[in-house]
């Protein structure tokens, strides 16, 4: 049970990340993504968790650097929620990318036995 959860916990921290109910002060997320991840190298932007480090670096827009700080500090609190053992999730990152159809996102893992684990979400 310790790792069965895993990809659909994550599966669920992304999609309410990417969803529309995600706003920091009159800013939806979802709004704002795809210009942010179009303008970057091979118009990609990993977001990497527990601590919410961005995949390359850079300079976003404040309000997706509170909703990913938000998301960070919520982390191993929603993993318990869907019944996982935080400790057992050794890394975990959403992908971000953008191509001529629109946004895509995946997210993806690694526990702590060296397992993968990786779902699409949009």
């Amino acid at each position: 049970m310790k790792y069965k959860r895993i990809a659909g916990a994550l599966r669920n921290l992304a999609q309410s990340f990417t969803s529309v109910t995600n706003w920091v002060g009159d800013v939806c997320i979802a709004d704002i993504l795809g210009d942010v991840v179009v303008g970057l190298p091979a118009a990609r932007l990993e977001i990497h968790f527990p601590g919410g480090a961005f995949v390359p670096a850079g300079d976003y827009p404040a309000p997706l650097c509170a909703s990913v700080a938000r998301f960070a500090g919520r982390f191993a609190a929603h993993l318990a929620k869907e019944g996982v053992d935080a400790r057992a999730v050794r890394s975990a990152r959403i992908i971000l990318c953008v191509d001529r159809l629109g946004l895509y996102c995946d997210v993806a893992a690694t526990d702590d036995r060296g397992v993968e684990y990786k779902a699409n979400v949009l």
